[in-house]
């Protein structure tokens, strides 16, 4: 936990990677954390047709062909952050449970705490793997333009209690709305029109 948050990064015999067809190369995960606010849909940083969520994971991944993750903060595809929409639930997210273990064990200490060892973020991901995607910044200062976003369509569940628990740490962390700024935002799905 961190006066703006919590991040849980990963250690150096991690092999977690992403690769998809709008990245030109393959990532390697260095860290998620997430975004939250006060309520049940202005948590997350971003929207679908206006629509927040109670919160947002994203896992940062870092480009290997520049060898090291500070390398990658001035280069425009340096890094890429798979966005999760997470939507309050009555009941508790099993998968996000040992995040929360390992907050609850880390609050008022300041060293890191690890996480149980069979801890597997691949069971954060929502069944369906429809995304969105756009070239931008990180949302955290100094907003290095080096992200491509993978944002994907489908929420995962988090429940109130352990919404509470990350409001505790900061009643709210995210960034507010910001205009694309002439972004180009790209989908890898179809939209089939309702009759």
């Amino acid at each position: 936990a961190t006066g703006n948050g919590f991040s849980c990064k990963t250690d150096e015999g991690c092999t977690s990677e992403l690769t998809a067809p709008h990245l030109p190369d393959v990532y390697k995960l260095w860290e998620l954390h997430a975004h939250w606010g006060t309520g049940k849909h202005c948590g997350s940083e971003h929207f679908i047709n206006g629509k927040g969520f109670s919160a947002e994971l994203h896992f940062v991944f870092w480009n290997q062909k520049y060898g090291e993750f500070s390398k990658c903060l001035n280069k425009c595809d340096g890094l890429t952050v798979l966005a999760i929409f997470m939507q309050e639930d009555s009941d508790d997210n099993e998968n996000f449970s040992p995040i929360i273990d390992g907050l609850c064990n880390s609050l008022g200490c300041l060293s890191s705490v690890d996480l149980k060892p069979k801890f597997d973020p691949l069971k954060l991901l929502p069944a369906k793997l429809s995304y969105y995607t756009y070239e931008g910044s990180l949302t955290s200062k100094p907003f290095h333009e080096c992200v491509i976003w993978t944002v994907l369509k489908h929420p995962i569940t988090i429940s109130l209690n352990q919404l509470e628990l990350l409001r505790r740490i900061v009643p709210r962390n995210c960034r507010f709305q910001h205009p694309l700024n002439g972004r180009r935002v790209k989908r890898s799905f179809k939209f089939v029109k309702k009759s």
